[in-house]
């Protein structure tokens, strides 16, 4: 994986999650447990898109700083055995969670030009019933942390 995407983590149970909170981090945490050898190594906080320009100059530090505070991150970027994973976490999972990993996965190939296997999931301690077919349809997996979920990624 490109060095671009930030610093590289191994795929375990880590005391704190870069930028991530509580909850989302205790479903991380619960997930990794109930999974322990699906991924090999893991990214977090990957920024992804553009960002908002403000219209001051490139070379002014502080355009730089908004730019990069207003590009898009993706909790996780996780690589399984032939697939890179673009992972939202999210607590009861709704359609929210479903917008989010389509549109992180359509912005992290146009950030990366990655030329590999690439899948959109949402891990979840719980999810919407209502967003199980609309997330099928779209191509994202949804993932519950509280199983194992070897079988389901077949990465």
């Amino acid at each position: 994986m490109p060095r671009t995407f930030g610093r590289q983590y191994p795929y375990e149970q880590l005391p704190k999650y870069p930028h991530m909170g509580p909850e989302d981090a205790a479903i991380w945490s619960i997930f990794i447990a109930n999974n322990p050898s699906v991924f090999s190594s893991v990214f977090y906080d990957v920024r992804i898109g553009k960002g908002v320009t403000t219209g001051i100059p490139a070379t002014d530090p502080i355009a730089a700083d908004f730019q990069q505070l207003t590009q898009k991150r993706i909790d996780v970027v996780a690589q399984g055995k032939n697939t890179l994973w673009i992972i939202e976490i999210k607590p009861r999972a709704s359609v929210i969670a479903i917008g989010q990993a389509t549109a992180y996965l359509e912005l992290f190939s146009e950030t990366y030009n990655i030329h590999t296997a690439i899948q959109a999931a949402v891990i979840t301690d719980m999810p919407d019933t209502d967003i199980l077919n609309v997330a099928n349809t779209l191509g994202v997996t949804i993932l519950y942390a509280l199983t194992n979920n070897i079988k389901q990624l077949g990465n």
